[in-house]
């Protein structure tokens, strides 16, 4: 939703105003390839200089997108970090990381505080994982080494169970806040469940916040297993999933007091309706939060949920739909996506996420929905991929298996994908949204006479007298058609009004 901007007043008593909310087809977007991740420059395949599979997502800083590819850059096959301007020109990699160095393999986005990026790698002098300080002049610093590991067995779903003193793995982007950065790691700890932990921007100062407990023979437990999302932080409480464990071994939702590291398990989800394997963490916007699981739903497809941050009223907004195969094309294909492991990103009352499989052409999807669960939207189903048999990787014109979170500046968002593209490594990409159409007012003597176009079908208008209040209300009379124009006209009397076409 558009922030309702406020029109001339037409008299002391009535205030028009507009808001948007277009949550169906309606206008087209624009979906554009900024950078595709070239092929390799020498015969080794990572050796292409700029990185492959950008899967930790983007973040921007005016007019410049950074990210991070967690392989690629040069034959060690370490990752990189890059810079590119948002219409697609000047792509850096600015830094190449090398597998004999201590630092490698970037797996999460960055945050940016003045002119340094903070970011995590999976590898380093311990194979645990590291928080570095960066800036684009390719200098790198070591907040944290994460302690080594003893690598016990693999699991299941073939996770490492690795025991430590303080996490193994940072996996997500960190979150900073009064030169303290907070982060998880998707294993390790005492438990070998995970760690929340929080150290000083300068690297001073490492405390683990919270170690996931050990589990029973059935996978469960009293807070989670295996923190793979980033975390959210409103005031003094961090919020965040732990992607199994908990009492149904399907995952949780967690919050913990910076001040008090007092830790509440706010959610336990069950594979039912609710869905299970909350890969990505949440977001949070007043006293709610919003997120994603991969799994579990009325399809098993996975969900988007919204939660009290007191952990009461937990509401499925959205379950994926069933897939069928494309017998064309080999792949499942839905309407929607399947398993969305990104978090989120909220514009007022507006939800925009990505699934990384599925959709109309098997490949993902980009999508939006309110914030109260109606007009689900998919704003973009990314291309069928094809075999390339003369070098056996999986290619296509835009990307796909979005697993990273997006980034919206003003009418546009920018994402990456992790695989795909020309070269099967990946591309970044912008979706520029549909503005939708536009209410215009008129004073007529003693009424207000609004008009839109009528090619801007399936539009209802609605008021309301505060738009702090989430009670709209339709228009009356309903709008007739005069000289090309949707218009209704209403009596300038009672309380200022404000008016927004809904969709």
């Amino acid at each position: 939703m558009k922030t309702p901007k406020r029109l001339l007043p037409l008299l002391p008593a009535l205030t028009a105003a507009l808001g948007l909310m277009i949550n169906a087809t309606a206008p087209a977007q624009t979906f554009q390839v900024l950078y595709t991740f070239p092929a390799a420059s020498t015969g080794a395949r990572f050796d292409n200089g700029a990185g492959a599979n950008p899967s930790g997502g983007l973040i921007l800083s005016g007019n410049t997108l950074y990210g991070t590819t967690v392989e690629g850059g040069n034959n060690t096959d370490a990752g990189t970090l890059f810079d590119l301007n948002t219409n697609g020109s000047n792509f850096t990699a600015f830094l190449i990381f090398t597998a004999n160095t201590t630092e490698y393999n970037p797996d999460a986005g960055l945050v940016l505080s003045g002119n340094t990026l903070f970011g995590t790698t999976e590898g380093g002098a311990s194979y645990s994982g590291m928080v570095f300080a960066a800036n684009a002049n390719g200098a790198i610093t070591n907040l944290h080494t994460f302690a080594p590991g003893m690598i016990e067995q693999f699991n299941i779903s073939q996770y490492r169970i690795v025991t430590n003193t303080d996490g193994v793995g940072p996996r997500s982007t960190l979150v900073l806040s009064q030169n303290v950065l907070y982060g998880t790691t998707e294993t390790g700890g005492t438990n070998a469940n995970g760690t929340v932990f929080a150290v000083d921007s300068n690297g001073s100062n490492f405390v683990n916040l919270h170690i996931f407990s050990g589990t029973s023979g059935a996978g469960t437990n009293y807070d989670g297993v295996f923190p793979f999302g980033g975390l959210a932080l409103s005031g003094n409480m961090l919020y965040g999933t732990a992607a199994y464990g908990g009492t149904h071994g399907n995952g949780t939702v967690f919050a913990i007091n910076t001040n008090t590291g007092v830790f509440t398990n706010l959610y336990n989800f069950t594979n039912g309706t609710d869905g299970a394997a909350p890969y990505a963490g949440v977001v949070v916007s007043g006293n709610k939060l919003y997120g994603t699981a991969s799994y579990g739903g009325t399809a098993g497809n996975g969900t988007i949920f919204a939660l009290n941050t007191d952990g009461t009223g937990f509401t499925n907004l959205h379950s994926f739909s069933a897939a069928a195969v494309n017998t064309n094309t080999g792949y499942s294909t839905n309407s929607d996506g399947t398993g969305p492991q990104g978090p989120l990103t909220i514009s007022g009352t507006t939800l925009y996420g990505t699934a990384p499989s599925c959709g109309a052409n098997g490949s993902g999807t980009i999508f939006k929905l309110n914030t109260d669960g109606s007009g689900f939207t998919t704003l973009y189903s990314l291309s069928t991929i094809a075999l390339n048999s003369a070098n056996s990787i999986y290619t296509n014109s835009d990307g796909f298996g979005v697993t990273s979170g997006l980034v919206l500046s003003g009418n546009t968002l920018y994402g990456t994908a992790d695989n795909g593209g020309q070269n099967d490594f990946g591309t970044i990409f912008s979706l520029s949204l549909p503005t939708g159409p536009q209410l215009s007012t008129i004073h007529s003597g003693t009424n207000l006479v609004i008009t839109w176009p009528t090619n801007a079908t399936g539009f209802t208008l609605e008021s309301v007298t505060n738009l702090g209040s989430t009670n709209w209300s339709t228009v009356s009379p309903p709008p007739v058609v005069i000289n090309g124009q949707n218009t209704v006209t209403n009596a300038i009397s009672g309380a200022k009004k404000f008016y927004r076409l809904y969709q």
